[in-house]
């Protein structure tokens, strides 16, 4: 997969693969999808952002885990926020989650996640959020 943005600081590279620009939910998107990363070699630091989790949404009687596989009227629905909407029913739902981890940690690999806020980010936002966050 390409970025769709890099941008390099000092010895890391940050890459971009995913707009989130319009996504205002994680359920847009499959689970397993890399939007972002910061490599840096030097200090053995990694950082990603990614799709977690599984999704399992009932709509209008019908199941969905794949967001492929939506109709257009849930996607529209999705994305113009669906809370309270009787038609879905969400039972499992996935997340953005950050990842950390470093090979120089002091018991060696050092790793920790986090869920992140990254809906509705543009690339160059999200490489300032995860470049901040390499800095922490």
């Amino acid at each position: 997969m390409e970025p769709i943005y890099t941008r390099k600081v000092g010895n890391a590279v940050i890459k971009v693969y995913e707009d989130l620009t319009d996504i205002n939910t994680s359920l847009l998107l499959p689970s397993g999808l890399m939007i972002a990363t910061y490599e840096d070699d030097t200090t053995e630091t990694y950082l990603s952002y990614e799709v977690q989790g599984e999704i399992d949404i009932q709509f209008k009687g019908d199941w969905y885990e794949d967001p492929t596989e939506y109709p257009d009227e849930l996607v529209e629905m999705l994305k113009n926020g669906a809370a309270g909407n009787e038609d879905i029913v969400v039972i499992e739902n996935n997340w953005f989650e950050g990842m950390f981890w470093s090979d120089k940690g002091w018991c060696g690999t050092c790793f920790c996640s986090d869920v992140v806020d990254i809906e509705g980010m543009s690339p160059e936002q999200m490489a300032d959020d995860i470049q901040e966050w390499a800095k922490a």
